[in-house]
């Protein structure tokens, strides 16, 4: 920042001198250490966890999150004089800043290699639409991130490249899974979930050969689990669901439930 100042001479008979100004620049030292973290496709990380190690590899004890730009702050008196370096935990993995010397250095930054998974959801019946689409590591643990597969049964993840994935669709109450995927650099991956299955179809009679039209059938799974899918029923007491693989039951109104498999 910047100052003015304003001075004069007195002599011992009080006589002044003309008024001297004169303006002077204050450099104020920096007291925080910003890491910040992006990518390699220019997204910055929010919400991630930063930690503070000595270049030989010891935790510090001090962490900060990302916030809104990609950056967390340190405050610098925490740090004695030394050299450090900066890990940050994102999906399941660790990334790590080049090493930096305090005093000296006030910011340094992460960038994340990523590539883009394509992620193909169908069912016997074609593309699966509408459906969350949940990423995991590769040894099962949750990440965190899904998406909601459109028209063409699809979602799109950018993930970090040379790391293994692997992804969930929650369809009709069952889960589906892709195999494991281990992300390449270069260009789209594409890994597809098929939840098999095809289309169900029940028929309602009052009796042998005696159709039931305008039935209200509701689809459950095995154990009785509302599906939240209902159909009517046609002239010849007829509806269809077009459903992944697994067990269900369908409710007529309020009589009774006719078991089956697809």
């Amino acid at each position: 920042m910047t100052t003015t100042l304003k001075f004069m001479a007195v002599d011992g008979a009080v006589n002044q001198s003309e008024t001297i100004t004169d303006v002077y620049t204050i450099v104020e030292e920096p007291v925080n250490l910003a890491v910040t973290v992006v990518t390699d496709k220019g997204r910055v990380l929010s919400g991630v966890r930063v930690y503070a190690f000595t270049e030989s590899g010891s935790y510090t004890g001090k962490y900060a999150t990302t916030d809104g730009s990609g950056t967390a702050l340190f405050d610098l008196e925490d740090f004695a004089d030394g050299t450090y370096k900066f890990r940050v935990d994102y999906l399941g993995s660790q990334f790590w800043s080049q090493v930096i010397t305090i005093p000296g250095a006030t910011a340094v930054e992460v960038v994340i290699e990523e590539e883009t998974v394509e992620v193909t959801v169908t069912t016997g019946s074609g593309p699966a639409e509408g459906m969350r689409v949940y990423l995991f590591s590769e040894s099962g643990s949750y990440l965190g991130i899904y998406e909601m597969t459109g028209a063409e049964g699809v979602v799109y993840f950018d993930l970090p490249v040379d790391k293994a994935f692997k992804f969930r669709a929650d369809i009709l109450g069952g889960q589906y899974w892709s195999d494991v995927i281990t992300v390449s650099g270069g260009g789209m991956n594409s890994v597809s979930v098929n939840a098999g299955g095809g289309f169900l179809q029940l028929t309602v009679e009052k009796a042998p050969g005696s159709p039931m039209e305008g039935i209200k059938v509701y689809l459950f799974s095995q154990s009785g689990s509302y599906r939240g899918l209902y159909e009517v029923t046609n002239a010849s007491g007829i509806v269809g669901f077009s459903v992944p693989e697994g067990t269900y039951k369908g409710r007529a109104g309020w009589f009774h439930r006719l078991p089956h498999r697809v």
